[in-house]
């Protein structure tokens, strides 16, 4: 069973981004405990306009995901997942989130499709 552990808690700061307040802990049933330590700054989920009509970047279901997703995706977990790996935790973090099977998969092929040049754990 795939589950947050702790709620997201983030304060706007000026260049468009957020900050974490507080570690926020998920726990992948593929890999255990994924933490994205307090400090971290995020875009939360940046979506394309295309898919905002299906998935709104607003949505709680979606922002913690993103997060743990960005924290993976930014190196901050040194080689421990590729991006596919990332990638299917963003999945199964949405899923455990409540968010649709279909609006998890378009989100989980516009990562897939879209996201290499953002992969820095390389």
């Amino acid at each position: 069973m795939n589950y947050f552990k702790t709620k997201l808690v983030v304060q706007s700061i000026p260049n468009g981004y957020w900050i974490l307040e507080s570690d926020l802990v998920y726990f992948d049933s593929h890999y255990g405990l994924i933490t994205a330590k307090k400090g971290f700054e995020t875009d939360l989920a940046s979506i394309p306009k295309p898919i905002r009509n299906i998935v709104d970047p607003s949505e709680p279901y979606i922002k913690e995901p993103a997060v743990i997703h960005d924290w993976i995706y930014r190196g901050h977990t040194g080689k421990r997942f590729n991006r596919k790996d990332a990638d299917k935790i963003f999945y199964r973090g949405m899923r455990s989130n409540g968010i649709s099977w279909t609006k998890a998969q378009v989100m989980y092929w516009a990562v897939r499709l879209f996201g290499r040049s953002s992969f820095k754990n390389q």
